[in-house]
């Protein structure tokens, strides 16, 4: 799972979409046209972002630290829960 967060505010051009819809496993999500930023709440997506190269703001922890594997790659996050019980609080502030 990922979760995307936009800049609202942002100014940009009247044309473009501010909305996009994205089908996963037969249910549709709308979401910001354009991503600014995005956390990653499952292994899997910390995986897919480390490899596509994607920093995400947040991610999941296990005792409190990325897992090493993609440690590198994600150190910049900042941690949005424990894998077992991840919390939307920090993107609610």
């Amino acid at each position: 799972m990922a979760i995307v967060c936009s800049n609202a505010g942002e100014v940009g051009s009247t044309d473009a979409p501010k909305e996009r819809t994205i089908t996963y496993l037969n249910k549709e999500y709308t979401v910001p046209a354009k991503v600014t930023r995005i956390a990653t709440a499952s292994m899997e997506s910390m995986e897919d972002a480390a490899v596509l190269g994607v920093k995400p703001v947040g991610a999941i922890t296990i005792a409190g630290k990325l897992p090493e594997y993609v440690a590198k790659e994600l150190e910049d996050a900042k941690s949005i829960g424990e894998k077992m019980q991840p919390t939307m609080k920090h993107f609610l502030a």
